[in-house]
């Protein structure tokens, strides 16, 4: 039985100031619905440019449920494609990561394409002849994302014309990317699959001995203090991302169904920064958010009995109502209490807008 498709307000009520209907966390149509509609709606981290550092290669990720590519066009522009082919549908590659040299060709019949996508050759074509294959949607080649945005690095896109453009959704807040692209990075090619608050023992990490000095002959002793005292512990970007800035990582939070996330991490290499600063990183990567953490199988048991404990009848609402302040609302940037629920009432706020954008 459908219940929310098309029901814009049913959706809404989901929401309230200080409490969250179950469905949210549960429903499969609410989920379908958060597919279509709210990551579609808003912009998605695809990928970092230095993932694709040479012309042809690709990086294979999804936006929602959408399997996409970033890849390097011949002209070093950064393209994002839907990953199906305009043919029959199959999708162009299953791999996670390559070089396709100057073209991509589909498997199942063999059309090629450029790397941005046009299409540039289709076997035994006379078949085609006075067919209107000119003005078909097969013509057009592989579907570019509508719209892309690479920000100091940092690719992102939105699958729908609905919705804020990019600098409007996230520019205010992108201290973190500021202070990864200050010192120049690449992605370390090895992450791995399976908040906000100032400081905690997450945050607070020795100085690397002659990294500040270095800084300072590049950048001036004003401009490399305020960089490395950037100490911003999780920034959240909604809907799916998390920054760590000074300890150079970032985790991706991937939707697969109403019961499964795929939460990707992935390190960065601060370009010509002590091999320290790596090391830190991997080890912390491996300590805190890994398969193997030794301090978040706590976190991922209350996860699994969250989701179990949601199926109960007797009370389906979860409750955000800590330190809530009615006039939080209308405040942008705010420093608060650590133990405020403010940012969660702000995240449903936010999905509430997005999921009825476009319904």
């Amino acid at each position: 039985m459908t219940r929310y498709r098309g029901n814009v307000e049913a959706v809404r009520n989901l929401v309230r100031e200080t409490e969250v209907h179950r469905d949210v966390y549960i429903d499969d149509e609410v989920f379908a619905l958060e597919m279509a509609h709210l990551f579609a709606n808003t912009w998605i981290y695809v990928g970092h440019d230095s993932q694709v550092a040479k012309p042809g290669d690709y990086f294979g990720t999804t936006i929602g449920a959408q399997p996409v590519l970033m890849v390097r066009h011949t002209d070093n522009s950064v393209k994002v494609l839907h990953n199906r082919c305009p043919h029959k549908g199959t999708r162009i590659t299953t791999d996670t990561s390559g070089n396709t040299g100057k073209f991509f060709r589909c498997p199942y019949h063999a059309w090629t394409f450029r790397t941005d996508g046009s299409l540039f050759f289709i076997p035994l074509r006379k078949g085609y002849e006075n067919t209107g294959l000119e003005t078909s949607h097969a013509s057009e080649g592989i579907s570019p994302v509508r719209h892309v945005r690479n920000y100091r690095g940092f690719v992102f896109a939105k699958l729908n014309d609905t919705g804020p453009d990019f600098e409007d959704f996230y520019a205010p807040f992108m201290a973190p990317y500021e202070f990864f692209e200050n010192m120049g990075i690449r992605v370390w090619p090895n992450g791995h699959g399976h908040t906000g608050v100032h400081h905690s023992i997450h945050s607070d990490y020795s100085a690397v001995p002659g990294y500040f000095e270095s800084m300072a002959a590049a950048y001036g002793e004003e401009r490399a203090k305020a960089i490395l005292d950037e100490n911003r512990h999780n920034t959240i970007y909604f809907p799916n991302l998390m920054v760590k800035g000074p300890i150079q990582l970032l985790r991706l939070f991937k939707p697969i169904a109403a019961d499964k996330t795929l939460v990707e991490s992935w390190t960065f290499r601060l370009v010509d920064a002590p091999d320290m600063l790596l090391e830190r990183t991997l080890m912390y990567n491996r300590l805190i958010n890994a398969p193997t953490s030794v301090v978040g199988h706590d976190d991922v048991e209350m996860y699994e009995r969250a989701q179990e404990g949601l199926r109960v009848d007797a009370n389906q609402w979860v409750n955000v109502q800590r330190l809530y302040d009615p006039s939080e609302r209308h405040d942008a940037t705010a420093v608060a209490n650590g133990t405020t629920e403010w940012q969660m009432r702000n995240q449903f706020r936010a999905w509430s807008k997005f999921m009825t954008l476009s319904m």
